[in-house]
């Protein structure tokens, strides 16, 4: 259910259409078909062929169990939403590595990862790991670019 839940800057939330196969993607191993059938069952969610949706607002607003799982879940369902956003971004720009995360978001979205894995797309943590890649090669870079420096005055110190 929190999938299918847009929360904006203060305390509101809607209603946001998932797709199942990107809920299928983000639970592997998890029966969602089945599920989501008993949601829609119950009148919770509306399904389609391709995408499923909370029923109407007033659940989001109503049901305390659900909005207690939003109050908790708040910030990173934010980052969520932010990581899947730079992560598709990211994949339609061919992966350019300037798309990528760095320095605190690298470290906060690695962390993210840890706490949250299983509430993850392949694409997603693709992006993280091509992130540290990225982040691991220039500083590589650097420190191979600091090593020749520091030769490079070694020798002129010693010339001089």
């Amino acid at each position: 259910m929190l999938q299918m839940v847009e929360v904006g800057d203060g305390l509101g939330v809607t209603r946001r259409k998932v797709a199942l196969a990107d809920l299928t993607a983000r639970h592997p191993g998890r029966d969602i078909g089945s599920l989501v059938a008993r949601l829609a069952a119950a009148r919770l969610v509306t399904l389609d062929a391709e995408s499923v949706e909370p029923a109407h607002e007033a659940l989001l607003r109503d049901w305390p169990r659900l909005r207690q799982w939003i109050d908790e879940a708040r910030g990173d369902l934010r980052f969520q939403r932010m990581l899947s956003a730079a992560s598709a971004e990211w994949a339609c720009r061919a992966r350019d590595p300037a798309d990528l995360f760095r320095g605190s978001k690298l470290a906060t979205a690695v962390d993210w990862l840890g706490a949250h894995a299983d509430h993850v797309s392949a694409l997603e943590v693709e992006f993280i790991e091509a992130s540290r890649r990225l982040e691991r090669d220039e500083l590589f870079a650097a420190h191979r670019t600091t090593r020749r420096l520091r030769g490079l005055v070694s020798g002129l110190a010693v010339l001089v």
